[in-house]
């Protein structure tokens, strides 16, 4: 997980969300194509739920941070397919995500990667706007806790769709694949669809506590 900030004094690990698909490459198409049915294609995302410890420590709303990695592989696909214009082989032309809470009184705060157009190098953080503490009604400056998340990664041909909504997030990451200009052109998808891809999402949620009863 290439988080490059996350004080532990301010986000405390408190959970993990795991979720993974696979679907079979089927039957081959027959002389003179790759084979797709010994290839398999899996997606899974392997995510960590943090909770603010220190921070805007409100006494009516709790932060909690999901961020870690999101990836498809394709097992048995050629290592070079070359240049084959009858059958590229099986590949993945976008991965979605989704990630959303279960209670009503949720409100997404920050989250990232924004919406991208091809860009190399993919940088953000979430959480800095939480690094005060309430006292008395005012607010004062945390000083020694680090509220912000800084995630960064490499997304050559990749690019990126967030959708927010009050409760949740998705994003479609959009991977380089076969374009169908003309026959054969271009005569493969690029590597990212058909040897595997890993992205790294954030999001905070910002959700109201439960109230005590006597």
């Amino acid at each position: 997980m290439p988080i490059d900030t996350l004080d532990a004094a301010a986000w405390k690990l408190v959970g993990n969300l795991d979720a993974n698909w696979n679907a079979n490459g089927g039957s081959d198409y027959g002389w003179g194509t790759v084979a797709t049915e010994p290839q398999t294609l899996t997606a899974n995302a392997v995510l960590a739920v943090y909770k603010l410890q220190q921070g805007d420590q409100s006494l009516t709303k709790d932060y909690y941070l999901v961020t870690g990695d999101v990836y498809h592989g394709i097992q048995g696909s050629p290592t070079s397919p070359g240049r084959n214009w009858v059958s590229v082989g099986f590949y993945a032309n976008y991965m979605k995500l989704r990630i959303s809470s279960g209670s009503p009184e949720t409100r997404l705060t920050s989250f990232g990667p924004n919406s991208t157009i091809e860009e190399v190098a993919i940088s953000f953080s979430v959480g800095g706007e939480l690094g005060a503490e309430r006292e008395g009604g005012k607010t004062k400056v945390a000083a020694s806790v680090n509220t912000s998340v800084g995630i960064s990664f490499t997304a050559s041909e990749v690019s990126f769709a967030a959708r927010p909504a009050t409760g949740s997030i998705e994003w479609h990451t959009s991977l380089p694949h076969v374009g169908w200009i003309s026959p054969a052109v271009p005569a493969n998808p690029g590597r990212t669809s058909y040897a595997g891809y890993i992205w790294n999402p954030a999001v905070i949620f910002e959700v109201r506590k439960a109230r005590c009863r006597p």
